[in-house]
C-alpha cells in the first residue's frame, strides 16, 4: 500500500491542492546487480481529492478526485544493518501524470525521487519494507500553467526474491 502526501502544485494559471492523505498502490520489479546494488522499475497509482483554484485565491474554482499515476526507473543501495534488518537508499527518475476530473485529460510530467528505507528479511527470499521518500514533478504545459509539485511517500510492502 503506497500513503501519499501529495501536498501542493503551483501552476501560473491555477494553483492545485491535494489532500493530505491518499491511499494507492504500486508494484515493480527489481534485479539485484551487485553487493548491496539493486535495479528495477516501478509504477504506482492513488486518487486522492483536490481543490484547483485561481491562482492567488483561496476560493476553490473546481474540485473533485484526482488520478495520480508515477512510473520509474528506480536503484536501491543497501547501506547497514543486521542480517536480517536492513536500511537503504532509494532514487529514481521517470513521469508523475495527473487527470483532475474537471480538467479531464492526463497530463505528463518529469519527476525525480529519493528516499531511503528499513527491510526485515523474514525468509532467504521474503522481506517486509517500510520507506519514506519524496518524488519532485517539473509540471510544465500550455493552459494549465508551470511549476513543481512535491509529494511525500510512505510506503509499507512485500518483496518476494534476493
Amino acid at each position: 500500500a503506497t500513503v501519499a502526501d501529495p501536498g501542493r502544485a503551483t501552476a501560473t494559471a491555477s494553483d492545485w491542492v491535494f489532500d493530505d492523505n491518499a491511499f494507492g498502490f504500486g508494484l515493480g520489479a527489481q534485479r539485484d546487480i551487485g553487493e548491496g546494488l539493486i535495479l528495477g522499475v516501478e509504477g504506482s497509482f492513488a486518487r486522492p481529492r483536490y481543490e484547483r483554484r485561481v491562482a492567488g485565491v483561496a476560493i476553490p474554482g473546481a474540485s473533485g478526485t484526482a488520478s495520480i499515476v508515477t512510473g520509474m526507473a528506480t536503484g536501491r543501495f543497501a547501506y547497514g544493518g543486521a542480517a536480517a534488518l536492513g536500511f537503504y537508499l532509494n532514487g529514481g527518475i521517470g513521469t508523475i501524470a495527473y487527470n483532475l476530473e474537471d480538467i479531464g485529460e492526463w497530463n505528463a510530467d518529469f519527476a525525480l525521487r529519493a528516499g531511503t528505507g528499513l527491510e526485515y528479511r523474514f525468509a532467504p527470499t521474503r522481506a517486509v519494507f517500510l520507506e519514506w521518500g519524496r518524488i519532485w514533478g517539473y509540471h510544465e504545459r500550455e493552459g494549465v500553467g508551470g511549476g513543481a509539485v512535491q509529494h511525500g511517500v510512505l510506503k509499507l510492502g512485500f518483496r518476494a526474491g534476493r
